[in-house]
């Protein structure tokens, strides 16, 4: 394997990080330390490192530190918990100072890294095994099939990681391990509690947070959506991005009408419509039931759909 390799993903290319942190565990067969830092975590993207390399005995057997960020809540309650459950793993988060608050979350120090070290013992005692080091969160827009960012980054191999490089990044994770928090049933629950108030009242901080796939989309049974203000004279319609929409069949620029049922009273004529921005986003608009008519008052709410065989539940 070349000792230093330039990583880059697009849009419907991942990066290959995950490939080559596969080609690291499977070329050592010493016991490892892996430290990985990111600044945020999905469980999109966490599933996708994991489909690749949890089979491996060299990753089985590393001693795994992870230090995550918390910032504006982007990092997913359930990918923690799933790192927390991996063997031989110690799991820190970066909370933004010394105690978990919803003001640190917003505007605390920021944990930004996107780093993975794998070393043959402890990073100063042991060997260099593999550097990766790239703009990439692990997250599915980054790393995963459907990836709709632009990344880049480097791989380092064995001897590329000099014994200046080692020290240097092991006195940067000793700080930032000791400006992080352990991840305790308390903590973890503190922060989903935290997370969901801060969701709740900034919705648009949602557009950093991974989208389900579009295989997940197909396959799911209920879709959660913070309405925000909705648009419409009376404030029914809720839009839909592109992955979105996919919730409810194939995403075409026709107009299809949606059987939609509430509290029993059904409506078989809800139009989803396609629509461009005046900024040139395309957008997919549900026309819901309005208040008046048996539906709801949507604005700054979290709606719910439930699919049922061929009807839909709001």
């Amino acid at each position: 394997m070349e000792n230093t390799r330039v990583l880059v993903g697009q849009p419907g290319s991942a990066l290959g990080l995950v490939g080559d942190l596969r080609g690291a565990y499977s070329g050592t067969d010493v016991a490892t330390v892996s430290h990985l830092g990111f600044a945020y975590v999905s469980d999109s993207g966490l599933g996708t490192l994991l489909s690749q390399i949890a089979d491996l005995p060299g990753w089985k057997g590393s001693r795994k530190e992870w230090i995550v960020g918390l910032h504006h809540g982007i990092t997913e309650p359930r990918a923690l918990e799933r790192i927390r459950a991996l063997p031989n793993c110690s799991l820190r988060v970066f909370a933004g100072g010394a105690h978990l608050s919803l003001a640190n979350l917003v505007g605390g120090q920021l944990f930004h890294a996107k780093v993975i070290l794998i070393t043959s013992g402890p990073a100063l005692q042991g060997r260099p095994v593999c550097l990766l080091a790239s703009s990439a969160n692990l997250t599915g827009a980054a790393l995963g099939e459907e990836a709709r960012n632009y990344e880049a980054g480097v791989a380092l191999y064995g001897s590329a990681v000099g014994r200046s490089e080692l020290v240097a990044f092991d006195r940067w994770w000793t700080d930032a391990r000791t400006a992080s928090i352990a991840a305790t049933d308390d903590v973890l629950d503190q922060y989903a509690r935290l997370r969901s108030k801060f969701l709740s009242r900034n919705p648009d901080a949602l557009a950093g947070v991974d989208p389900p796939s579009p295989s997940e989309l197909r396959t799911s049974l209920t879709l959660w959506i913070a309405a925000g203000a909705m648009s419409g004279g009376s404030r029914n319609q809720v839009e839909f991005s592109r992955d979105l929409a996919g919730f409810f069949g194939p995403t075409t620029t026709a107009t299809r009408y949606l059987r939609i049922r509430i509290n029993g009273t059904e409506w078989d004529d809800r139009p989803l419509a396609y629509k461009v921005t005046t900024f040139g986003v395309d957008i997919w608009r549900l026309s819901l039931p309005t208040e008046n008519t048996g539906g709801f008052a949507y604005p700054h709410t979290v709606i719910r759909f439930r699919r049922v065989t061929r009807q839909l539940h709001c």
